[in-house]
């Protein structure tokens, strides 16, 4: 069981794969259910409008789009830009350019670091070592040496 403290209220609650403590997890929903709402009769409504018509922050749906929970229309805007290159972007945190980027650096970095290749046809067992095969090669070993005595 982990026990986490909840960053907005400061609260101590058990984690359940929730970074909010149930408390402020309701209020987040009731707040999302707000701004979805909306959204549904009004379509196209910016961010302006959505944070005037429901009386959110407009920080707290921007948080909303880049979780995922919305998706924006309009890169246009400008509200939500890529962490990386500051681009426009409609979801997330990242644009696409920057995350594919980021994932071949990261497939290049772990072949230059991967652990030795098996030779072709070596069954895995050659590789490991496990103490029962230590001890029993010892014991092999200590038979030999008293049969040659």
């Amino acid at each position: 069981m982990e026990v986490r403290n909840c960053p907005r209220c400061g609260k101590v609650f058990v984690y359940t794969g929730f970074n909010l403590c149930p408390a402020c997890r309701r209020e987040e929903e009731e707040l999302f259910d707000r701004v979805e709402a909306f959204l549904r009769s009004h379509p196209g409504a910016n961010l302006e409008e959505v944070a005037e018509g429901t009386g959110i922050a407009k920080e707290i749906i921007l948080d909303f789009i880049r979780s995922g929970r919305l998706v924006t229309t309009l890169k246009s805007e400008g509200a939500l830009r890529c962490e990386i290159c500051g681009r426009p972007i409609d979801q997330g945190r990242i644009c696409k350019e920057c995350a594919g980027q980021l994932k071949q650096g990261l497939v290049r970095e772990r072949a230059q670091q991967a652990p030795f290749q098996r030779k072709e046809g070596a069954s895995r067992r050659e590789h490991r070592l496990h103490i029962a095969d230590l001890l029993r090669e010892k014991s092999e070993g200590e038979r030999r040496r008293s049969d040659k005595k």
